[in-house]
């Protein structure tokens, strides 16, 4: 196993990262978990008053994380963090994003999440810990409503209850860090389907590792407590260079990037297509010397959940997919899957 040279900026605060070959060091899937939702969409967009989602608490990474700042609210995002042009929120594809509004555990709490292609013209995807935080029925999260464009309160396209919730079983059952991965099927909007009304990212799973040595990857979230110079209400961009994969979960590293609580579920985007979502931590101990972020590798168990939610895929996408299992050689079955499952853009 080769190790990745860190930069100083990182220091020995970064865990453990390799070169390895992409989608090996997560354990095999096992399938999905899905929970439709008994809420009635007018109910949960009533639950969701104004006050409520300012006062809504910014879910933490998993496995806790820990913010990074100063005293004091800031106007801006924290260097290297940008914060997005508000001008822009209306525009494709920034209001592809969205601020995810959930109650787990009785709290009600706030991540990320985004629009992805779909055959249902209806999903977002997410992290798994914001869907899912246990075992049983009464571990799922309720109230789930997804507000595109939000900022400081505002929602310029409306809000989309979700109607159905999905994971792998791995996370559901086992909180296996690999598999935090979630999607989620919403209710129309006042002007019909997510997908038809904004458009959608483009989406791809089990990328090679050259797909991401090298490479600068956008990330989009909703930081917020405890970093007390950004509030959750606005959308905050990194550019983050790719680091390695966490040797223990296959998770994808980069850095620099200060996004925290509430920025969980948001977009990893290269090429206007959705690469990870951001899942947690990479730091042992967060500090200005290390402002790594672990997102979650799309494999098999990411395209089992999406591909349940997103509908039937077409016949000729099937094919090639059977086609790719077929071949001997991990290289090249790897690089033809990932072709088969690399979806375009929906531009509105």
């Amino acid at each position: 196993m080769v190790s990745l040279p860190r930069p100083s900026l990182l220091g020995a605060a970064i865990l453990a990262l390799a070169l390895v070959p992409a989608g090996t060091a997560a354990a095999k899937p096992r399938g999905v978990i899905a929970e439709p939702s008994t809420q009635a969409p007018g109910d949960v967009r009533g639950y969701w008053t104004t006050n409520r989602m300012r006062e809504a608490d910014p879910l933490p990474l998993a496995g806790g994380g820990e913010g990074v700042g100063e005293s004091g609210a800031r106007s801006s995002a924290f260097p290297p963090d940008r914060e997005t042009g508000p001008g822009f929120d209306r525009t494709f594809p920034q209001r592809l994003h969205g601020k995810l509004f959930v109650t787990v555990g009785g709290s009600d709490s706030s991540c990320s999440a985004t629009v992805a292609k779909s055959f249902r013209r209806n999903v977002i995807v997410t992290a798994g810990h914001c869907l899912s935080f246990g075992r049983g029925r009464s571990g799922w999260a309720t109230n789930v409503l997804f507000v595109p464009a939000y900022r400081n309160g505002a929602r310029p396209f409306g809000s989309f209850p979700a109607t159905v919730l999905r994971v792998p079983k791995r996370w559901k059952q086992q909180g296996h860090i690999a598999f935090d991965f979630g999607a989620a099927n919403l209710a129309p909007g006042p002007a019909g389907r997510i997908q038809d009304v904004l458009g959608a990212f483009g989406i791809t799973f089990n990328r090679p590792d050259k797909a991401f040595r090298k490479k600068r990857f956008q990330l989009f979230g909703y930081p917020g407590a405890p970093e007390s110079h950004y509030d959750a209400e606005r959308l905050i961009h990194c550019n983050s260079a790719f680091r390695g994969f966490e040797v223990f979960s296959d998770s994808p590293v980069v850095s620099p990037c200060h996004q925290q609580f509430g920025s969980s579920g948001g977009a990893w985007i290269r090429k206007r297509k959705l690469t990870s979502v951001i899942s947690h931590g990479a730091c042992v101990v967060p500090s200005d010397a290390c402002v790594a972020i672990a997102g979650t590798y799309f494999g098999d168990a990411a395209y089992k959940v999406w591909n349940k939610a997103a509908g039937k895929v077409p016949k000729g996408r099937r094919k090639k997919l059977r086609r790719c299992k077929r071949i001997r050689k991990f290289g090249k079955r790897l690089k033809c899957r990932s072709k088969a499952q690399t979806y375009k853009p929906v531009v509105r």
